[in-house]
């Protein structure tokens, strides 16, 4: 498949269309995050040339959204809060001036209609080429496992370690990296929500009727209610994924 490659900012027409393409391609519960997306301007508004749409016939096949920070050369240094201390370390490092050398991957989105099309190595290639623009030798990924919501009650570590019969990750999103050349670090905290339980209720269509833990589609692991404290929270695990540039 032919496609072009453009960056975008808060300013440019795709908007609309890259906010549908999210909302096709994630669960709805993911609405309630919001440490992430309360970074986006800064992140469209500082780095537009590190956000880029993948085109095919002039609509949008995936979305590729990243920042550089400076990390060092020793990736264990990679922190356990994962996304959100990756954040705090893009932002910090822009008004300090200091030298940039790693690109952070904040999203990587394939239109659900393009999807089994081997769009997912291209934005790994992507991902590889911001980093060149950027002038900087690594891309860390804090990777959100693709299939582990079919496995909620299945401990992370656990998962991770699943291979196929070729001996390569079980996890499809997992195992395109690894093909593509990337190195697993560690496991790392991925994003977390919390809600009423009624708006837990209009994202899932469950229904929650005492404290526990549930299981909700599209999630890497139960969600804890607390219905006392009218209260449904959510943590997901994930894994730091780095490729050398």
């Amino acid at each position: 498949m032919e496609y072009q490659v453009s960056s975008y900012n808060k300013e440019s027409k795709c908007i609309c269309e890259i906010q549908n393409i999210n909302e096709k391609a994630w669960p709805k519960f993911m609405q309630g995050e919001k440490v992430m997306r309360s970074y986006w301007g800064f992140m469209l508004g500082n780095y537009s040339d590190c956000q880029k749409v993948l085109t095919h016939n002039n609509k949008i096949v995936a979305v590729v959204n990243a920042a550089p920070f400076r990390l060092g050369d020793d990736v264990n240094a990679l922190h356990e809060d994962g996304m959100y201390w990756g954040l705090k370390q893009v932002t910090h490092n822009y008004y300090s001036g200091e030298k940039l050398d790693t690109l952070l991957a904040l999203q990587v989105v394939v239109n659900p209609e393009f999807r089994g099309n081997a769009i997912s190595y291209e934005c790994v290639e992507i991902l590889k080429m911001i980093a060149r623009e950027q002038g900087v030798d690594k891309v860390v990924i804090p990777l959100r496992p693709s299939l582990k919501h079919l496995y909620p009650l299945i401990d992370s570590r656990e998962y991770i370690s699943w291979k196929n019969d070729d001996g390569l990750p079980y996890d499809p999103w997992l195992r395109v990296h690894v093909k593509a050349g990337g190195d697993i670090v560690k496991q790392c905290r991925g994003i977390s929500i919390w809600a009423p339980i009624e708006q837990w209720k209009e994202w899932s269509g469950l229904y929650f009727g005492s404290t526990g833990e549930y299981i909700v589609p599209g999630a890497l692991n139960p969600v804890h209610v607390d219905i006392d404290k009218n209260l449904g929270t959510y943590t997901q695990d994930n894994i730091w994924v780095v490729h050398r540039v």
